[in-house]
């Protein structure tokens, strides 16, 4: 698929409109930062159920999978609340937030991609 700036701005639209949904999940705290693993696997989720929905790389798949899956999921605030955990010496909930961050939305994804 061949760059555009239409692309570009549906992309970044489409970014926009997933990161508000992460600001809004991020309030939701815990135990764990259930907030971002809930973003996190809700994006994945819905990477996986529009890349299994869609032939090729539409305008379409592109715009929401790069766009609002990419805007709705964050690898850095994951890291981030991490280190947190580590750093005030919660090594449990760090170990268990790292494994549920991986393994939850790569369930979610398989689960998807099993039964679409």
């Amino acid at each position: 698929m061949q760059l555009n700036p239409f692309l570009l701005l549906t992309v970044g639209l489409a970014g926009g409109v997933g990161a508000v949904l992460r600001f809004w999940l991020a309030p939701i705290q815990g135990w764990l930062p259930w907030g971002t693993l809930i973003a996190n696997t809700l994006a994945s989720a819905f990477a996986g159920f529009i890349v299994v929905s869609f032939d090729s790389a539409s305008f379409l798949e592109v715009s929401l999978v790069a766009g609002l899956a990419g805007g709705l999921s964050t690898l850095s605030t994951f890291a981030g609340q991490t280190y947190d955990l580590l750093k005030t010496k919660r090594w449990l909930a760090a170990v268990t937030y790292t494994l549920a961050s991986f393994l939850i939305p790569s369930t979610a994804v398989a689960a998807i991609a099993m039964f679409v």
